[in-house]
């Protein structure tokens, strides 16, 4: 599935990553680099809102040098920011683009089947067909994330619709590995049409469902 520029997954983790060291380097006294990745999660978190944010998601991606850019909205494109509010590491987005991001994840790739989320979806709210089955079908993990990044998020605007809609879908995509009978083998990817597995199987990505309960108690891993 290709993806040019500043894309929303990635680049998020990156910001993700920075806010992750600068907690380390402060813990073990290392002001300096502290504040290098403090710095860098400062421009980085401005140029990511600047380039992706449409005002209703965060874009696949957005290559201005060479004008390619993609309005599609990624289910897990706040993968980062989940990562840092179930470590307790607080905000690396402003918390409203955030939810209104989760929100339209809700409408458009959860709408877009009954077995989860699709990967990718259009503003029409389609699957996106650009990445074939990556984009326009089920990817297990990507859908236990966006579902703990929004229980989080709901939890704290109050958002019982939200909630409702995050563990609607996390449950359906636990229902399809249950009737293909592939609990102790869960791929990478199931057919947004039937439920049925596609491809990868014994997806590592997958014990992200354990993060899931995290966010069920709005309890963070960070003591």
């Amino acid at each position: 599935w290709p993806w040019y520029g500043t894309s929303a997954y990635t680049a998020g983790l990156g910001l993700a990553a920075r806010r992750a060291g600068e907690a380390m380097a402060r813990q073990m006294g290392d002001t300096d680099f502290a504040e290098r990745c403090n710095a860098a999660l400062a421009t980085g978190s401005a140029n990511y809102d600047e380039k992706l944010w449409n005002g209703a998601h965060y874009r696949l991606f957005n290559d201005f040098e060479h004008g390619r850019m993609s309005e599609t909205s990624l289910v897990n494109q706040l993968c980062g920011q989940g990562h840092t509010w179930l470590c307790g590491l607080g905000d690396i987005h402003p918390f409203d683009n955030a939810l209104s991001a989760l929100r339209s994840v809700a409408r458009r790739n959860a709408g877009a089947t009954s077995h989860g989320a699709v990967n990718g979806a259009l503003p029409d709210g389609r699957p996106d067909e650009s990445g074939t089955t990556h984009s326009r079908d089920i990817v297990l993990a990507e859908v236990w994330n966006w579902a703990t990044t929004a229980l989080f998020a709901a939890r704290r605007a109050s958002d019982s619709r939200l909630e409702t809609e995050a563990m609607a879908a996390a449950e359906a995509a636990w229902n399809a590995i249950v009737a293909t009978g592939t609990m102790w083998n869960q791929h990478f990817n199931y057919s947004s049409s039937d439920g049925r597995p596609i491809a990868g199987s014994h997806c590592y990505g997958n014990m992200s469902l354990w993060a899931l309960p995290f966010a069920l108690d709005n309890a963070t891993m960070r003591r």
